[in-house]
């Protein structure tokens, strides 16, 4: 059996709240294709982490681009892995002999490190109104860089703004 990479990628805000765009590269492949004149397909995926069987719908869109997203299935491996933006997940297909195609998941939680702690791990055990909050300001910190943000060291998130150099 021969396992290959069919995509590794690093999850958007749109990723973990509501589908996955599949990259063009993989769609163009052949390997995420949905037959002319329809609109879905289901996927069943296995997940590395434990070898349960995910299933993803793919949708693509009847008109414009056709860049296809996993929906219904999708969220909830989000959930169950916590996984939040920034984090990575990498496809993978598998061959057996006989020509039968196997997919499969793996989710990697990648570590942000501020002021000594694991800030994404902050965020994937806080509510869901504090998730949101602390992806945002992770954002602003990790990819903006503009606004000087002090994390408190305390039990509970709290995130606080204190000036914008900029």
């Amino acid at each position: 059996m021969v396992l290959v990479v069919l995509f590794t990628k690093k999850l958007t805000d749109t990723d973990i709240k509501y589908r996955m765009v599949v990259p063009m590269e993989s769609y163009q492949q052949d390997v995420f294709q949905i037959a002319e004149g329809q609109l879905s397909k289901k996927f069943e995926v296995i997940d590395m982490d434990d070898n349960s069987v995910k299933e993803f719908i793919c949708l693509k869109r009847s008109i414009g681009h056709p860049k296809p997203v996993f929906s219904k299935g999708w969220i909830g491996f989000v959930k169950e892995k916590q996984l939040v933006e920034g984090d990575e997940v990498i496809f993978y297909k598998e061959e057996d002999g006989t020509g039968r195609i196997t997919f499969k998941i793996l989710a990697r939680k990648i570590p942000c490190i501020v002021f000594g702690e694991d800030f994404r791990n902050r965020v994937r055990t806080s509510t869901y109104f504090r998730r949101q909050l602390a992806n945002r300001a992770a954002h602003a910190l990790v990819i903006n860089a503009s606004p000087c943000l002090w994390i408190e060291p305390s039990h509970s998130l709290n995130v606080v703004l204190i000036e914008d150099f900029s």
